[in-house]
């Protein structure tokens, strides 16, 4: 069985913040367009892996957020594992 796979490319508005010594990146992740294969990113229905097993999907988010997800935050759209800045900690769906 062959897998697809599809990169894909938000919209993003990026603050920072210091936390507790660290710096933290805040930014809203949309997909309002049609991209150049003509597909739509249907949000809602994305699911995130969670640090305990499992996953959520983002329409089960509430505005309060959920913790426990770390999702590896890539330079570049890599691929390469030395290439991971960060991760995703946190995440909110409105």
């Amino acid at each position: 069985m062959t897998e697809k796979q599809k990169s894909i490319q938000f919209s993003t508005t990026v603050k920072t913040k210091d936390v507790d010594g660290e710096r933290r990146i805040v930014f809203v992740a949309s997909s309002s367009s049609v991209d150049r294969d003509y597909e739509k990113v249907d949000v809602p229905t994305l699911r995130l892996p969670l640090k305990t097993g499992g996953e959520i999907q983002v329409s089960q988010i509430g505005s309060e957020g959920i913790e426990g997800i770390d999702i590896p935050l890539m330079l570049n759209n890599s691929g390469d594992v030395r290439d991971v800045i960060g991760s995703v900690r946190k995440a909110w769906f409105e």
